[in-house]
């Protein structure tokens, strides 16, 4: 949200549920999709320096719902985009205190590296904050952004830059994305920034008005 600002570190978060939701599609047709002509793997790209990042997660997405989609939309032998990218990283984001886990524990080990219980937001089990990868990139003066279809205080992207012990502690959530100097934060959950908002389960109720707050630090809304 600050002007002025190049992105060149954004991680967005896409909450397919919520997407879902909000389409019109109509079930069985998939006319919005183009597939891909074929089936071989993309090449690698050439190796130079880095210079933007794009994390892409769709919440609660696994090897089963890509298959699922592949089979409906293009048949078993058929090929997704996705599915030829050159490189496949599998990682195990169960928590550090249970197999089946939510979105707190399982974003805090993408964004950290880190496993943790299960309400927990990008801090170990015994209370200590763990580095994210969006606070490592801005400590190398990298611009950050978050961007979600879900409230911006919802678990995942607030696990790339917050530090709380429930996850549901969304009015706590918000104040330390502001404080967390991110340069762009695009997403829902307006009740949580501005007191006297309803229409959302969690709502301020301490008088502040954190857009207000934003804008007197540079912030445009």
């Amino acid at each position: 949200m600050k002007k002025c600002k190049i992105l060149t570190f954004i991680i967005v978060f896409f909450l397919l549920l919520n997407v879902c939701k909000q389409t019109t599609h109509v079930p069985g047709d998939f006319s919005f999709y183009t597939p891909p002509q074929e089936k071989a793997p993309l090449p690698l790209v050439a190796l130079r320096p880095v210079k933007n990042v794009i994390l892409l997660i769709g919440d609660g997405m696994g090897f089963i719902h890509i298959v699922a989609t592949r089979t409906v939309v293009l048949g078993a032998q058929g090929r997704l985009t996705i599915e030829r990218l050159p490189v496949t990283g599998i990682i195990d984001n169960y928590a550090a205190n249970e197999f089946v886990s939510g979105s707190a524990a399982t974003a805090t080990s993408l964004a950290t590296g880190y496993k943790t219980d299960g309400k927990m937001i990008s801090l170990l089990p015994d209370g200590m904050p763990a580095l994210t990868i969006l606070e490592a990139a801005r400590e190398k003066g990298m611009s950050t952004g978050l961007v979600a279809t879900s409230t911006i205080t919802h678990a995942t992207p607030a696990a790339f830059a917050v530090h709380v012990r429930d996850r549901y502690s969304e009015v706590e959530i918000a104040v330390q994305l502001l404080e967390s100097k991110i340069n762009v934060l695009l997403g829902g959950g307006r009740a949580l920034f501005k007191s006297g908002i309803s229409g959302y389960k969690f709502k301020r109720t301490d008088g502040r008005d954190l857009i207000e707050e934003a804008r007197k630090a540079d912030y445009a809304y």
